[in-house]
């Protein structure tokens, strides 16, 4: 038989696998109410290039439109000029991108996050 000793070691490690297993398997299929990703904002290459182990993808996309991000920095001092001086102009360039930066503070970010799915935040591609 077992002695208390024994089953209690046993028993604290039977529970802690128990319960990391309910972790995984709660955080993987929590969707929130939602029906699997949306598919509709993916974006296709299937027209814009075709992939060469040779040229990097950067070079090869002909895409027309901008893609534009807004980028949240918790920093009051950052630079949000993108696309003024020499090197993130000429990325802006090159990858057709525009970045519109947002700083903040701890009490802005907790806004954002408090705000909803969005928190005020574009994101065109």
């Amino acid at each position: 038989m077992f002695t208390n000793k024994a089953f209690g070691k046993k028993g604290l490690t039977l529970l802690t696998v128990l319960m990391s297993v309910v972790l995984v398997v709660s955080g993987c299929s929590g969707s929130g109410g939602k029906s699997g990703s949306k598919k509709e904002n993916w974006v296709s290459i299937e027209d814009r290039y075709t992939p060469d182990a040779e040229t990097p993808a950067w070079k090869l996309d002909k895409k027309e439109e901008v893609t534009n991000l807004t980028w949240y920095v918790n920093a009051d001092w950052w630079n949000t000029d993108f696309g003024k001086d020499v090197v993130t102009k000429k990325i802006k360039e090159d990858l057709n991108i525009n970045i519109k930066f947002i700083t903040g503070d701890d009490t802005k970010l907790n806004t954002f996050f408090a705000g909803g799915e969005n928190a005020g935040f574009d994101h065109n591609v």
